[in-house]
């Protein structure tokens, strides 16, 4: 049996590309941007800002630079002559590499596919080229052929202990990192001291608790979007939790370029974003009274209810005819433009563009908050609360 003779020009190719696209999205991890072509809110944008993405706080994408380096650096040092027994430790090493690329792939891939429901065409991207240079250094290397030999004229053998040693031994690294991130998940929120520059008057904003409460916080949410659906249940679990102690400002600022010029692509989740956000101030303009019972129905569902639905509970709630007028008002559209520019300066000041976003006190809490110990930890640090 002939060795296959790939060049190995093809895997350090794809390692090398695999290794531009890491490093890009562990840049734009660090900097809590938003990778190219991929608004808030898209595959790219809720894979990117998961507890997945990160392992002890640590973006993957770091590990996987770090990885597709090394193994980069490996296809050369097995070219280099010296003792056969080196080179063959070099080979194990790039076969064990392998087994993590190919073990880490498939997890990330079962990841978007099952858990999260959303594709990162980047992470796909990075994953392929990753997998293929690893195939082809394994098809590449010395190990399964019958006669064949390395740079440095020593003969290979078929797969022995050794190979089986390193493929487990990569194969449990991936093992492993999949155990960290189901066990010890990456808290997500981003918080920063934001030292009074929002000034905004929140004497005629949508209010979601007793009105002659002092202590307030600012939600930014969007209707469309699923963090935000989450961070809703949190912040009325711990409305109730501390006796109404302070009430809830709710801006919502859709991700929509009808109405949002900071958005420059609407995903199909956020197609009516615009008009939710339109029925939700229309209700608080109509009846403030109502507005909480009709944010307790929308967000109650795991999904977004049909627009028409919500429209229809609007009226049952007001009457055609006041919700038809209130929808008509232009103060509708004056809110949701100054909310546009509220979630502008927070996102310039935080650099993220994630929702949901609250200000707390003097603090700017971004992005999705999976523990409700933790967002009461972020309430009762950042607000004077009476003891």
């Amino acid at each position: 049996m002939n060795q296959i003779r790939l060049p190995l020009r093809l895997p350090r190719l794809c390692l090398a590309g695999a290794a531009v696209l890491a490093a890009y999205l562990l840049c734009v991890s660090i900097s809590l941007g938003v990778v190219a072509g991929c608004g808030p809110g898209s595959g790219c944008d809720h894979v990117l800002r998961s507890p997945w993405a990160y392992c002890f706080g640590i973006p993957v994408s770091a590990l996987a630079l770090i990885l597709y380096l090394s193994m980069l650096a490996g296809s050369f040092l097995v070219t280099m002559r010296g003792p056969g027994s080196r080179t063959m430790l070099f080979w194990l090493g790039l076969l064990a590499g392998a087994a993590v690329i190919v073990g880490a792939a498939a997890w990330f891939v079962f990841l978007q596919l099952f858990v999260l429901k959303k594709i990162c065409k980047y992470c796909i991207l990075t994953h392929g080229f990753a997998t293929l240079g690893a195939v082809f250094l394994v098809l590449r290397a010395p190990f399964f052929v019958g006669a064949s030999s390395v740079s440095s004229g020593a003969k290979a053998s078929r797969p022995t202990l050794q190979i089986m040693a390193a493929i487990g031994t990569g194969l449990m690294a991936a093992v492993a990192l999949a155990a960290v991130q189901q066990f010890f998940p990456h808290r997500m929120n981003l918080v920063r001291t934001y030292l009074g520059r929002f000034a905004i008057n929140t004497r005629d904003l949508p209010l979601v608790g007793a009105p002659d409460v002092p202590l307030r916080i600012i939600s930014l949410f969007d209707y469309t979007c699923p963090h935000c659906r989450l961070m809703h249940h949190g912040l009325a679990r711990a409305q109730a939790g501390l006796q109404g102690r302070f009430a809830i400002i709710s801006l919502p600022v859709p991700l929509d370029s009808k109405c949002n010029h900071l958005i420059p692509h609407t995903l199909e989740l956020h197609q009516r974003a615009c008009e939710f956000a339109r029925l939700g101030l229309a209700v608080w303009r109509a009846d403030p009274a109502v507005f909480a019972k009709f944010q307790a129905w929308f967000f109650d569902p795991d999904q977004t209810p049909a627009f028409e639905a919500a429209k229809q509970y609007a009226a049952h709630l007001l009457g055609s005819a006041r919700l038809a007028q209130a929808m008509a008002d232009p103060w509708v559209d004056q809110i949701i433009q100054l909310d546009v520019g509220v979630y502008e300066q927070s996102c310039g000041f935080a650099h993220s563009t994630m929702l949901p976003q609250i200000i707390v006190g003097s603090a700017v809490s971004v992005g999705p908050i999976y523990s409700f110990e933790d967002l009461l930890a972020l309430l009762k640090t950042n607000l004077p609360l009476p003891k």
